[in-house]
């Protein structure tokens, strides 16, 4: 019986790829040591990120979403201990932006406030991406708690890189 199926490539060898492409089209420069390792390590995060907002989320009827700012904060402070752990994993699930974003942007003539502008856009709009994916294709809740966590992970992601950046 012959196999028709068709293979899947590799997310590992997306990895490679893009470990090896950072390293040889980066500028090389006091900046360049980590890098390569950023952008894998982005390339993985986004894959990562896919899977558990938009992948693995049940596919609704409709499109989902609450355009109320700050109702989820409104409802834990009620005693809602799942919107707890919901807002604090959005602000975990974007520390990886505020951390690698800043190594794979930096080099000598982009420091300190543009690095921490870009990083901040880079979260903002990796939010927005996946909260509208979220919209368009019915999976998972669009709101705007999400978008405002997300970009609060991204901030505290940006503190852990410049504390890391002071004691290294």
């Amino acid at each position: 019986m012959i196999n028709t199926a068709v293979k899947k490539p590799s997310v590992m060898r997306y990895q490679y790829k893009t470990f090896f492409a950072v390293q040889i089209f980066c500028p090389k420069d006091k900046y360049s040591k980590g890098k390569p390792f950023a952008a894998a390590g982005l390339s993985i995060y986004g894959y990562l990120l896919y899977l558990y907002t938009i992948a693995f989320r049940p596919r609704y009827s409709s499109p989902q979403y609450e355009l109320t700012l700050f109702w989820s904060y409104k409802r834990a402070l009620n005693g809602s201990a799942y919107l707890w752990i919901e807002i604090i994993l959005n602000y975990i699930l974007f520390l990886p932006v505020g951390i690698l974003v800043p190594i794979l942007i930096r080099h000598g003539k982009r420091k300190g406030k543009k690095v921490f502008a870009l990083t901040m856009l880079a979260g903002f709009f990796t939010s927005l991406t996946v909260e509208l994916s979220q919209l368009i294709l019915q999976r998972g809740l669009m709101e705007w708690d999400d978008l405002l966590g997300n970009v609060l992970g991204t901030f505290l992601g940006y503190g852990i890189y410049r504390i890391l950046l002071k004691i290294s």
